[in-house]
């Protein structure tokens, strides 16, 4: 089995609610299941061996990334 994480990104958000608004949170699911549905069925193939299973074990729509600075994340590795 394949443990998978999908993040998406405030762009790909950004897309889907200019798309589908108020629906943007359905249609982004079912976008994201689908993708993974089609990767999945690629590696339940029988003729790949070994027999691989995905299966999500985190989901995150980052609708506003966080916002860093430099100094920040420098100062973090220096300590």
């Amino acid at each position: 089995t394949i443990e998978l994480a999908v993040f998406v990104d405030e762009e790909l958000w950004n897309h889907f609610i200019k798309m589908h608004g108020d629906r943007a949170d359905a249609q982004l699911h079912k976008f994201i299941m689908a993708a993974v549905n089609n990767i999945d069925v690629l590696y339940t193939q029988r003729s790949i061996q070994p027999h691989v299973n995905i299966r999500i074990v985190r989901y995150e729509v980052m609708k506003k990334l966080p916002v860093y600075s430099f100094k920040q994340q420098f100062s973090a590795l220096c300590q």
